[in-house]
């Protein structure tokens, strides 16, 4: 409790691993001059194939996190030919993304925004990429990979 009465309660941060994976795509980024947004989030929560995100994506269907990352490697791709906008920098506290991931590590219990909480942010965050997705995987298997993200533990 604090001096006022009221509880203080600290904010889950990135797990190590995961922040890693997010800053070397922060990096890309920022050498290619290009926006970081979305399709970079999800590339660095591609990064480790025994993250939840990797799991979860092949669980649904074997062979879809490869294709994912492939399609995303392609948006890269295309996005360096003739960028919208340039990098700007920020810090992950201010992305809308990793706000919501704290809430999912809150409602959880736990200190720490792990694949499992950003890549659920991910995916219940409206973005272009959000939408794409879903489109390309359907209405059903995408609330499926919602169901299995969510019953995968952290």
């Amino acid at each position: 409790m604090s001096a006022t009465g009221t509880s203080q309660q600290t904010l889950p941060v990135i797990a190590a691993e995961l922040l890693a994976a997010l800053s070397e795509q922060k990096t890309r980024c920022r050498r290619n001059n290009v926006p970081f947004c979305t399709p970079y989030v999800f590339l660095a929560l591609l990064d480790n194939p025994l993250g939840i995100t990797y799991r979860s994506l092949e669980t649904l269907r074997k062979g879809l996190a490869l294709e994912v990352w492939n399609s995303l490697e392609t948006y890269d791709r295309e996005i360096r030919k003739k960028p919208e906008q340039p990098f700007f920098d920020f810090l992950w506290e201010s992305r809308e993304d990793v706000c919501r991931a704290q809430d999912y590590a809150v409602q959880d219990g736990h200190q720490e925004i792990t694949d499992k909480y950003l890549f659920l942010s991910v995916l219940n965050t409206k973005s272009r990429t959000q939408q794409s997705f879903k489109r390309f995987l359907g209405e059903k298997q995408f609330n499926r990979l919602v169901e299995i993200v969510i019953q995968t533990s952290a």
